[in-house]
C-alpha cells in the first residue's frame, strides 16, 4: 500500500512537472489576446489618396501584400518574419516585442522568432475626411516548438508606426514641391 500510494504521488508530480515549463504567464497572454480592437485614426484626405499611402507603405516596410480591395479601403498584408536560432536571439529580443505588446517567455525555450500582420480598412467620412482602421496580429515560435497558442493582438504601438509612415507619405506626396 506504501508503494503504491508513493508511486501514485510521484506519478502525480512527475505529471505536474511536464506541465511546468509553460511558455508565458497565463494571465498575461489571455489579456493579450483579448485585445481586438482597431487603432482609428481620422484623416483629411481622400479615402483613395490614404489607401494608396497605406498601400505604398505596406510594400515599402517590406510587407508582402496578401489581399487587397481598392473600392473597400481593405488591405491585409501577410505576415512579416524574422526568426533566429538559439545562439542568434539578438539579448534584447524579448525586450524590444514586449514593447508591442508580446508577453514574456517562461522556461525553456526562450521565443526566437515574431512575426506580424495588418489589416488595414479606409472609410470615407466626408468629401475631405476619411476614417482609417490599422489591426496588427502578433505571433511567437520557439526554436523547438510550442504546445501552446502564442499568437496575440498588438497593444496598438505597430499600428501607430505604421500610421506614422503612413502620415508621413501622405504629407510627403500632397505636399506642393511634388
Amino acid at each position: 500500500m506504501v508503494i503504491r500510494t508513493l508511486f501514485l504521488v510521484m506519478l502525480f508530480l512527475c505529471g505536474c512537472a511536464a506541465a511546468i515549463p509553460v511558455m508565458m504567464v497565463g494571465h498575461e497572454a489571455d489579456e493579450a489576446r483579448k485585445r481586438d480592437q482597431w487603432v482609428v485614426f481620422n484623416l483629411p484626405h481622400d479615402q483613395l489618396e490614404i489607401w494608396r499611402a497605406a498601400y505604398a507603405v505596406c510594400e515599402e516596410q517590406g510587407h508582402k501584400i496578401k489581399s487587397f480591395d481598392r473600392d473597400n479601403g481593405q488591405i491585409e498584408t501577410d505576415w512579416k518574419t524574422g526568426k533566429y536560432t538559439p545562439s542568434t536571439v539578438p539579448p534584447d529580443f524579448e525586450t524590444k516585442w514586449r514593447r508591442y505588446g508580446v508577453p514574456i517567455a517562461r522556461g525553456n525555450p526562450k521565443w526566437t522568432g515574431i512575426r506580424y500582420k495588418y489589416k488595414i480598412i479606409v472609410v470615407q467620412l466626408t468629401d475631405q475626411k476619411s476614417r482609417i482602421q490599422i489591426k496588427a496580429r502578433i505571433d511567437g515560435f520557439c526554436y523547438k516548438g510550442s504546445r501552446i497558442p502564442s499568437w496575440w493582438n498588438s497593444n496598438g504601438t505597430l499600428e501607430e508606426i505604421l500610421f506614422g509612415h503612413i502620415q508621413n507619405k501622405l504629407t510627403h506626396v500632397s505636399s506642393p514641391s511634388r
